[in-house]
């Protein structure tokens, strides 16, 4: 359960962080927009919406990718609950990859994620990315 613990600490992280990239990238546009003498149109509240699930998207992906390279996959969620995996070895660029994009995918769909991890003890995309979820 340490590690659904890290998982729900590592989501909850990657959301402030996408919600600070968020507020940065629709202050500096309504800055660029306000400088422009351009007001928001109709165009532009669809991106407004837009833009979040694609900061949270890049978040997330970033997040895992600087983890799994510089701390061989050991998340500030896993360092808080105390849970480190056995293979966190020196992984390849096309597996912090793979394992990044399983990882939001999963993270954006935390709910079935948790029920899977309840039942199963894996997180779903175990399997895809070869880890093995023993607790050292």
């Amino acid at each position: 359960m340490r590690r659904l613990a890290a998982a729900g600490i590592d989501y909850m992280i990657s959301y402030v962080l996408s919600v600070v990239a968020y507020c940065i990238m629709i202050s500096t546009w309504k800055m660029l927009r306000i400088i422009m003498g351009r007001d928001f149109d109709k165009h532009s509240f669809i991106l407004v919406i837009l833009l979040f699930p694609l900061a949270y998207i890049v978040m997330n992906v970033v997040y895992s990718m600087i983890f799994d390279r510089v701390f061989h996959g050991n998340t500030l969620g896993k360092r808080i609950v105390g849970y480190q995996m056995y293979e966190t070895g020196d992984k390849d660029r096309k597996w912090i990859l793979r394992h990044a994009i399983a990882r939001t995918i999963a993270s954006i769909l935390y709910a079935i994620t948790a029920m899977y991890y309840i039942f199963t003890y894996k997180m779903p995309y175990d399997k895809i990315c070869g880890i093995n979820s023993e607790i050292k």
